[in-house]
């Protein structure tokens, strides 16, 4: 055996919460944040809210030849539920489900394509009587929410939506 570090919760300049800004001059300094790892990480995971994204773009800059440090880069799309858990001070908080997908490389776009249509573009944005027709989407986020921050803050899809498309 031999041991390696996997580093499964990284989000990128993509993710709706984040703190890089989404320019090209901040993906380049996180594509080279990447490609500084330590050694021994080998696999990561690109951990966006709700959308895929940020890994697509990823995967472009490793189709270029960057990021030959990494052995083995999944998806894993975070999804904030509508089940809650204890918090601080018996607070309840809201549960991050956290869902990995094993992508084949060699057919990215197509597998991509796939966690889009058969998932993503499956679940609706809340389960409101009003969002009944409202698909997860950023412009659906922005529309309802007022911006895309405020939408993704007030919205949540159904915890037994996403599982059962799981």
């Amino acid at each position: 055996s031999e041991w390696r570090i996997w580093d499964l919760h990284i989000h990128t300049p993509e993710s709706i919460c984040q703190e890089y800004k989404n320019t090209p001059e901040n993906w380049e300094k996180f594509i080279k944040c990447l490609e500084n790892l330590p050694k021994e990480v080998k696999v990561i995971g690109i951990t966006d809210y709700y959308f895929i994204d940020g890994y697509e773009k990823v995967m472009e800059f490793k189709a270029k030849g960057r990021l030959s440090n990494i052995d083995k880069i999944f998806p894993i799309l975070e999804f904030r539920i509508d089940t809650f858990g204890s918090g601080n001070e018996n607070k309840l908080q809201k549960i991050n489900l956290h869902i990995l997908f094993d992508v084949d490389e060699s057919k990215i776009q197509s597998e991509i394509k796939k966690i889009r249509e058969e998932f993503i573009d499956q679940i609706k944005i809340s389960k409101l009587e009003a969002h009944k027709t409202k698909k997860l989407s950023k412009s659906n986020f922005s529309e309802i929410g007022g911006n895309l921050k405020d939408g993704f803050e007030s919205l949540i899809p159904s915890t037994e939506e996403v599982l059962e498309l799981v």
